[in-house]
Parts: C-alpha cells; sequence; structure tokens
C-alpha cells in the first residue's frame, strides 16, 4: 500500500511571524500507472510547477473560511435607501427583515390571486389585526383565541365561510400554508409555526405589496 499524504516540513521550525512560507518539500501518493507514465516523460516537464498550479486552481474553487468582505453600494442608492427610511420606525425595519414578512410578500408576488389579497385586507380591517401586533395580541388571551383566529384568517383567504365542510378544511387548509405559503404545521419542525408575531409579519408582508399595487390592477 502506499505511504499516506505527508509533508516532510513536519518538525522544521517556521519562518518568522509575517515572513512569507519558503517551498516545502512534500510527499503525495499517486496511482502507480500514472507514476509510470511520469517517470517515461523524465526531467523534461517539471511535476511540481503543474502540481503547484492543479492545487492553486482548486484553492480557487474552495469557500474560504472567511467570506470576502462584500462589495460597497453604490452612493445614490445607498442614499435613496436611508431616504425610503427615513420616515418608518426602526421596528418597520426590523419587521420588513424578518422571515415572516417576506413569506407573506413572497405569496402575495408568487401565488397569491387577487381575491385573496383582497379578503385577506378586508379580514385584517375586520380583525382590527391590522395594527402592530403589540396593539392585538393582549386580545388574544389563551391559545385557543388565537388558534381560532389563525383558521378564521385562512378561510377568509381561501373564501370559505364558518360554516364549511370540515373535510374541506382539511383538505385546503395544511396545503396552503405549507405548500403555498412555505411553512410547516408539524410540531416537531416548526420554526415559524404561526402565532400573533408570525400572522401579523406574514399580512403586513402580504398586504403591503398588494396596497402598492392594487390600483394598478
Amino acid at each position: 500500500m502506499p505511504d499516506a499524504f505527508r509533508d516532510s516540513s513536519a518538525g522544521r521550525r517556521g519562518p518568522p511571524q509575517g515572513s512569507p512560507l519558503p517551498y516545502v518539500r512534500t510527499t503525495i501518493t499517486i496511482p502507480g500507472e500514472l507514476k509510470g507514465r511520469m517517470e517515461r516523460i523524465g526531467d523534461r516537464v517539471n511535476w511540481s510547477a503543474i502540481a503547484s498550479k492543479a492545487f492553486e486552481a482548486h484553492l480557487s474553487q474552495v469557500s474560504p473560511l472567511e467570506p470576502p468582505m462584500p462589495e460597497l453600494p453604490d452612493k445614490d442608492d445607498a442614499i435613496a435607501r436611508l431616504k425610503n427610511l427615513k420616515n418608518q420606525p426602526e421596528n418597520a425595519t426590523h419587521r420588513m427583515a424578518s422571515r415572516s414578512y417576506q413569506l407573506g410578500k413572497r405569496w402575495a408576488m408568487a401565488d397569491a390571486h387577487p381575491n385573496e389579497l383582497g379578503r385577506l385586507e378586508a379580514f385584517c380591517r375586520q380583525s382590527a389585526i391590522d395594527r402592530p401586533v403589540d396593539q392585538w395580541k393582549v386580545d388574544i388571551h389563551e391559545r385557543g383565541a388565537f388558534k381560532r383566529l389563525f383558521r378564521e384568517m385562512t378561510l377568509s383567504i381561501l373564501g370559505y365561510d364558518q360554516l364549511t365542510d370540515p373535510e374541506v378544511l382539511r383538505r385546503e387548509f395544511k396545503p396552503f400554508w405549507e405548500q403555498r405559503v412555505g411553512i410547516s404545521l408539524e410540531a416537531s419542525d416548526r420554526p415559524e409555526m404561526p402565532d400573533p408575531l408570525f400572522v401579523s409579519e406574514f399580512a403586513q408582508g402580504s398586504l403591503d405589496f398588494w396596497r402598492e399595487i392594487k390600483g394598478q390592477l
């Protein structure tokens, strides 16, 4: 069996800190057939230089441990971003960056029907959850009350009323959230399992886009 990869510089004292590394002799393991073909060519080829280039090419494709610093944005783009945020409260900026908000906006942009967005807007206005979550979650005193609210919001989006056949609910409720929105309703893996904050941010993300474009439809 061939020897494992070993570095003959092991145990040597390294260069002073900050100095460039010297050349070192390294032994690698290659197939015997390849070694024979190399020997037939002889000294006409600098195999060390070829191997070094191959190592460099591979290293250039491997992600570094620390990602490179992203490029600075264009100054005009930075000014436009700050102007856009100037009149918004800081917590609104955080909310817009949340996963729940982005899920709502993505659903509105990529999947939702205009009628569904209109029904969501009407439900939020009627149920008074079209407010910051801290202003309405105090009205949800127990888990059961919130579950009813979440169920009613989903029914409203899908266009059903409270008297809908339970079989229809079982058939469409879970697929809506898991397949169309992208969250899991299983207890074992629910990083964004619905809670008042999720509902508030999801609805806000959806409605921010809807209110921006509905006049153009």
